[in-house]
C-alpha cells in the first residue's frame, strides 16, 4: 500500500496489479478463516456487498442486450471480482492486530512522503525523471516537450489520499511539524496540468470543515446530496444550452470544460434511448471511435469565442461516472450505486467515532466523488483499484486514531 502514489507517478496502470497483489497478502494473513471463506464470511451480510453483487449480476445479464455482448460480459467478471475484491481487503485489514498495524502505518507514511516528493519534483522539474524513464525505456523526447499531463493520473490519486495523509501527520508530529508538511502537500496541485485534482482538493476542505462543524449531522445532509446528485445527474447538463448551439452563454468556461459539457450532453441522449436497462456494461466506448471523428464547433457565431475541435462526441468514456453507470446500466444501475454510496457513508457514520475521523472520511469521499464525476471511465482497472486502496488507507488511518485516542 506503501506504493500507491508511487507507483501513481510513473505506471499509474500498475495500481491494478498492487491491488490484487495487496488483496491476496491481507486475504492469506487470516489462516483461521482460509482466504475464500473469510471472503464470504465477511461480506455476506453487508449492504455494500448486495449492491456490488447487485452491479455484477446486472452487468453480466447486460451482455443478453448489450451492443458487445462478449465484451460486457467479461467486463462485468473483471470489474465484480475487483469490487468483491476490495470489500474483503478493507474488512479484513480492519481486524488486523494493534502491532502489525503500527508496522503498516509506516509503511504507509513513508510512501505517501515518497510519493508527494516525487510528484512535487516532477512538476517542478518539468517532469525530470519520468523523462528519463522514457528516453532509457527509448521514446524519443525533446527536452522542450512538456511532459506534466502524464502526471494527471497521479495527482488524482494524491487528490485522495492527501486526506488520510493529514490524519497521519497531524496525528504523529508536532502541529506546526504537521502544517509546514500537509501546506507543502497542498501546494503541489497549483501545478497539475488537470485542474480536476485541484478542484477535488478545494471542494475536499470545504467539506472537511463542514464536516468537522457538523459531524454529528453531516452523514445525513451528505446522503441527501448523494442521492439527489446521482438521480438528477442525467438532467443537469440539458439545463445548460449546448455550446454547439447559436447564442450558447457558456464560453465563459475553460476549453476542457466545454469539451466535457458536450460529451456529457451527448451522453444523455443515449441515455434517453434505454434509460432502464442501459446499453450494456462497459460499452461507453462502443458508441464511437476513430471512424467517428468529426470536427465540432463550439460557439458559432461568435467570432471572439468560437473555437473547432477534432474528437469523437464520446471519446472512450463519458468522463463522468454517474453518468456512464446511467447509459451503461441504467435506472437499475444508478440505485446500486446508491447503496453502495450509502452503504459507505453508514459505515463512515457508525465506525468514525470524533470530528477529526469523521471530516477525514467525508473529505475523502467528497474528493473521491469529484474525480468520479469529471475523469476517468469508472471501470479502467487501475482507478478502481485506486479508490480501493485509498479506501483500505482510510481505513487504517481511522482505526489506528481511534486506537490512540483510547490510550489517551
Amino acid at each position: 500500500m506503501s506504493l500507491v502514489l508511487p507507483l501513481g507517478v510513473f505506471a499509474p496502470k500498475g495500481l491494478a496489479p498492487l491491488f490484487i497483489i495487496t488483496f491476496f497478502i491481507i486475504a492469506t494473513y487470516l489462516p483461521r478463516f482460509g482466504v475464500i471463506t473469510a471472503w464470504v464470511r465477511l461480506g455476506r451480510t453487508s449492504e455494500l456487498s448486495f449492491a456490488i453483487a447487485t452491479i455484477f449480476l446486472i452487468g453480466v445479464a447486460s451482455s443478453a442486450w448489450s451492443v458487445t455482448p462478449q465484451k460486457s460480459f467479461w467486463a462485468a467478471i473483471t470489474v465484480g471480482a475487483m469490487l468483491f475484491m476490495g470489500v474483503a481487503v478493507s474488512r479484513i485489514g480492519s481486524s488486523i492486530s494493534a502491532e502489525d498495524r503500527k508496522i503498516i502505518e509506516k509503511y504507509i507514511f513513508f510512501g505517501a512522503l515518497c510519493g508527494f516528493v516525487l510528484l512535487g519534483t516532477e512538476y517542478l522539474t518539468n517532469s525530470f525523471l519520468t523523462r528519463h524513464i522514457l528516453l532509457f525505456s527509448g521514446k524519443d523526447v525533446l527536452p522542450q516537450t512538456d511532459l506534466s499531463h502524464r502526471l494527471n493520473a497521479a495527482s488524482s490519486v494524491g487528490a485522495i489520499l492527501i486526506w488520510p495523509w493529514f490524519l497521519f501527520l497531524f496525528r504523529n508530529f508536532s502541529f506546526a511539524l504537521a502544517v509546514v508538511i500537509a501546506g507543502a502537500s497542498v501546494s503541489i496541485f497549483a501545478f497539475s496540468h488537470a485542474s480536476a485534482p485541484a478542484v477535488s482538493v478545494l471542494i475536499g476542505c470545504v467539506v472537511f470543515l463542514v464536516s468537522y462543524l457538523f459531524y454529528r449531522q453531516i452523514s445525513v445532509v451528505f446522503g441527501l446530496l448523494v442521492v439527489t446528485a446521482i438521480f438528477f445527474m442525467p438532467l443537469g447538463p440539458k439545463l445548460i444550452a449546448s455550446p454547439t448551439e447559436l447564442g450558447s452563454s457558456s464560453h465563459f468556461l475553460p476549453h476542457s470544460s466545454v469539451h466535457r459539457l458536450f460529451i456529457w450532453q451527448t451522453t444523455i441522449k443515449h441515455i434517453e434511448d434505454r434509460p432502464i436497462l442501459g446499453h450494456g456494461f462497459d460499452t461507453a466506448r462502443s458508441f464511437y471511435d476513430k471512424k467517428n471523428l468529426e470536427v465540432i464547433e463550439f460557439f458559432p457565431g461568435q467570432p471572439r469565442k468560437s473555437f473547432k475541435n477534432f474528437f469523437e462526441p464520446i471519446p472512450l468514456h463519458p468522463h463522468n461516472g454517474v453518468l456512464q453507470i446511467w447509459l451503461e446500466m441504467g435506472v437499475l444501475g444508478a440505485l446500486a450505486l446508491v447503496v453502495i454510496l450509502l452503504a459507505i457513508i453508514r459505515v463512515i457514520h457508525i465506525n468514525c467515532q470524533n470530528a477529526a475521523e469523521v471530516a477525514m472520511a467525508y473529505s475523502t469521499l467528497s474528493s473521491a466523488l469529484v474525480l468520479v464525476s469529471v475523469s476517468f471511465g469508472i471501470w479502467q482497472n487501475w482507478w478502481l483499484a485506486a479508490l480501493m486502496l485509498i479506501g483500505l488507507l482510510s481505513v487504517f488511518s481511522n482505526l489506528t486514531s481511534r486506537k490512540n485516542s483510547l490510550k489517551s
